[in-house]
């Protein structure tokens, strides 16, 4: 549309007329009037000229915006601008949307909050339970879903186009793409790292992995041997595992390193401190010690437990209390000793028993019945009666005791008493006193001899056939 003037030009040909009526033209006055209206009038032409100039530039931008303007192009415009544009669509805000015209020449679009604004991941989804706005669940599709309402408690609703497994995503991944972005770790799925990653967490190198079943971090180091390349660190049921595993992740022995809460460890094989076959002792094994070993504590023992004997027999106690070592037989419960021998720091030995010497079935000092056997040098000797006859070991000594009465059935220098099964005469021991009858007999022994020689006195006066008493007490060295 072309612009027109509302203005029109002024007239001064009027005023020319009624001047020229006067036919006084040499008057000073009319010679004045008349020279204003030419200017006048010359004014009037010169404004006409640029109202004209004007209107004509006006009307050339109209006719080249016209010109330009394709009415049935869509537009989104701020305002309501359907009368000139008619295919135009104003842009209004929509729920939790506000817009923000200060800054000058901009609009600024602002999502407002909406109920919770706290996004909180809670893992899979499980029925019956109620989740609320900002709520992110694993679907049973595996999807991740994101609750937008509060109270809801159906199942999370698919998406209605495409499966995002399906969905082709361009390589610079516009807007419309459902794969997963390579090179990202997501949070809800397996992450393989190819390179080394530092995660940090307020302000100290840290990786939470949160899971209500095993939390699992594996190693692979993929330049091994087939089934050599894996291991696994793992969290399950209290206890934290480390375990090598082949190449299907199934795991090399079947008790892997494991650490309890409680700070209990289990090895399946050996532990070594800068060893080769181990050198830290354990329980289960037979372990050689190379250096002496010191127990530093108040009463300090080592007990030996035999698994295979009965209740209250299968435990022995080394202890070492009141400047004392004690050898203890003691029970079960540790609470009772049956046995002790206790050695003092005075080189002093203790024992609330016996003590059994040389592989000896009597403990020593303790008397042996002896079933007397007496002979003659000449005759035959028979023995009326055995009042006592017994005999004890200590060392290298046997001592005989025996009260006896025998009949000799003739004069004879000697007597013998046969010595006990097995036992010798060590040398010849002479002088030792014994009675018979009413004299201080003399006993003897000899080098490897069975018997105890028994004279009447040193002089070797026969003993006359009869009955006759004899009793001593001889000690004696014996092989």
């Amino acid at each position: 549309m072309a612009f027109r003037s509302e203005d029109k030009p002024t007239e001064f040909l009027d005023l020319k007329k009624i001047l020229a009526q006067s036919k006084v033209t040499d008057n000073a006055l009319y010679q004045t009037i008349q020279i204003l209206l030419e200017r006048l009038e010359e004014l009037e032409f010169q404004r006409g000229d640029v109202v004209n100039n004007i209107t004509n530039s006006i009307n050339i931008i109209n006719n080249i915006i016209n010109g330009l303007l394709d009415q049935t192009a869509t537009f989104i415009t701020s305002d309501n601008e359907v009368g000139t544009l008619p295919n135009s669509r104003q842009l209004l805000p929509g729920t939790n949307v506000a817009f923000d015209d200060t800054a000058p020449n901009k609009r600024v679009i602002n999502a407002l909050a909406s109920g919770n604004t706290d996004l909180e991941y809670l893992g899979d989804y499980v029925p019956g339970n109620t989740y609320n706005d900002g709520d992110i669940v694993v679907g049973p599709d595996g999807i991740t879903y994101v609750c937008t309402k509060d109270g809801i408690t159906t199942p999370p609703e698919p998406w209605p186009g495409s499966s995002p497994g399906s969905i082709v995503h361009h390589t610079t991944h516009e807007p419309g793409g459902g794969d997963q972005i390579q090179g990202a770790a997501w949070v809800n799925l397996t992450n393989i790292f190819t390179q080394r990653n530092t995660f940090t967490k307020d302000g100290f190198a840290a990786i939470d992995i949160a899971s209500p079943l095993s939390p699992l971090i594996q190693f692979t180091v993929t330049s091994q041997p087939l089934d050599q390349k894996k291991w696994e660190i793992y969290a399950n049921s209290g206890g934290f595992y480390i375990q090598a595993t082949n190449d299907a992740e199934n795991a090399v022995v079947s008790t892997p390193l494991r650490i309890l809460r409680n700070g209990d460890a289990t090895f399946y094989g050996n532990l070594t401190v800068n060893g080769v076959n181990g050198n830290v002792a354990q329980k289960d094994k037979v372990n050689i010690f190379t250096q002496s070993q010191h127990l530093a504590l108040a009463s300090p023992g080592i007990v030996f437990n035999d698994t295979a004997q009965v209740a209250d027999g299968r435990k022995f106690r080394i202890l070492n209390t009141g400047q004392q070592l004690l050898f203890d037989a003691v029970t079960d419960a540790e609470t009772a000793v049956v046995g002790r021998i206790g050695f003092y720091r005075n080189g002093a030995i203790q024992t609330n028993a016996w003590y059994h010497e040389a592989n000896r079935v009597t403990p020593m000092g303790y008397w042996t019945a002896l079933n007397p056997v007496v002979f003659a040098g000449a005759g035959t000797v028979t023995i009326q009666a055995n009042n006592g006859c017994q005999y004890t070991l200590i060392g290298k000594t046997m001592i005989i005791c025996f009260y006896l009465v025998i009949v000799t059935s003739a004069s004879t220098v000697n007597l013998g008493l046969q010595l006990p099964a097995g036992y010798t005469g060590n040398a010849t021991y002479t002088a030792t006193p014994f009675l018979i009858d009413t004299y201080n007999g003399l006993a003897q022994s000899a080098p490897s001899g069975q018997n105890l020689n028994l004279y009447r006195d040193a002089a070797l006066t026969a003993i006359p056939a009869g009955t006759h008493t004899i009793a001593g007490n001889i000690a004696f060295p014996i092989a």
